[in-house]
């Protein structure tokens, strides 16, 4: 069940934040994968700063996951702070969820080689990591979409000059 929890409170901060800053999806989709490698090439070296620097088991969570959330979702963050903003409350929504599933999905792997799981965590853990790869691909594939796709945004209105 706490992996359930893990995953999915990810899924949704992510989907609020995504959601409420209105970003694009494209930019926060490729955000993720650069996060995705950056937490492959330093999690493990970034758990041991942690850990060197007497901090254990923030939140309950294992170094090694902090680590990986950290280099993870870092792009993400900063991107939801900087990038770009997309068009439309529809898209909003639709992209709000499509960047918090892509998140949970791309930290699936990740965060399994940290964690130790019980037989029930195992067998929900398996199921999300036989299909992360189907909504990885899905959501990175569409977010190179998303960034073809030329922006339309509102022009700023003209300021008014008082006479």
């Amino acid at each position: 069940m706490s992996i359930v929890l893990l995953f999915g409170g990810v899924a949704v901060v992510v989907t609020a934040l995504a959601f409420v800053l209105n970003r694009r999806f494209g930019v926060l989709a490729l955000a993720l994968a650069a996060g995705a490698l950056l937490a492959e090439l330093w999690a493990e070296w970034l758990a041991g700063v942690i850990g060197g620097l007497g901090i254990s088991n923030v939140a309950g969570l294992p170094n090694g996951v902090v680590a990986t959330i950290i280099l993870t979702v870092g792009p993400l963050v900063l991107l939801l702070i900087t990038g770009p903003k997309g068009p439309g409350k529809l898209l909003r929504l639709i992209s709000a969820v499509l960047v918090g599933v892509l998140a949970a999905a791309v930290l699936v792997r990740p965060l399994g080689k940290f964690m130790t799981l019980d037989a029930e965590a195992m067998q929900t853990y398996k199921l999300l990591s036989d299909w992360w790869y189907y909504a990885a691909t899905v959501g990175l594939v569409a977010g190179l979409l998303d960034m073809s796709l030329p922006l339309h945004t509102k022009a700023p209105a003209a300021k008014k000059t008082k006479r």
